[in-house]
């Protein structure tokens, strides 16, 4: 297991969470569970809880964001952005506070749409960063329930007319670490992971 005494790099961890009502009836679970450990696992150098919580390094090599994104029905932007944070207090601040709602009853959610969205954050932190960092090590934790919408990027104009297969193979090129948590085993998932070079096999 690493820790963050072990970082000789840097690390960026973004939260990717489906922020319909849907996924929200399984949130709690998944904070208890998955979310925890997560952030807990990242901590893991520091000894003391209360440390743990709320410890901000002096050098910036733990910083975290959290991106929700959401259906296409909805008439606001699909995702939306938070962070970046250095301590793992303000990122469960930041998803308690969040509202899993909405959906109107459709099936799929805009994953393509959050994929590009938290590429476009990983460059942003990146350019908050001491120039000394040479590597940065990028974790994705994706937590959703929704199968993606076919339809490609509309949104963001980096990443504009990629599909979402197309964006999975994006993050294995950006050497994006990808992490999927879902009540659900949907195909898709299994194969957007092994596009974005997860190993089934372990």
């Amino acid at each position: 297991m690493v820790t963050t005494n072990d970082f000789d790099n840097a690390a960026n961890v973004i939260f990717l969470i489906e922020g319909t009502a849907v996924n929200g009836a399984y949130f709690n679970e998944i904070k208890q569970h998955y979310i925890g450990p997560t952030l807990e696992y990242f901590q893991s150098g520091l000894t003391d809880e209360r440390e743990r919580d709320n410890y901000v390094s002096e050098t910036n090599s733990l910083m975290y964001g959290v991106v929700v994104y959401k259906t296409a029905c909805m008439p606001e932007v699909t995702c939306v952005t938070y962070g970046p944070f250095q301590t793992a207090q303000a990122v469960n601040r930041t998803i308690d506070r969040l509202e899993l709602t909405g959906g109107k009853s459709e099936s799929n959610a805009n994953l393509a749409e959050g994929m590009a969205t938290t590429l476009v954050c990983f460059d942003d932190m990146n350019e908050m960063r001491d120039d000394r960092f040479m590597q940065v090590q990028k974790h994705c934790i994706l937590i959703c329930t929704s199968a993606p919408y076919s339809m490609p990027v509309q949104e963001c104009h980096q990443y504009e007319n990629k599909t979402v297969e197309q964006m999975a193979t994006i993050f294995h090129e950006q050497n994006v670490n990808l992490s999927i948590i879902s009540p659900r085993k949907l195909g898709i998932l299994f194969k957007l992971f092994e596009k974005a070079d997860g190993d089934l096999s372990i």
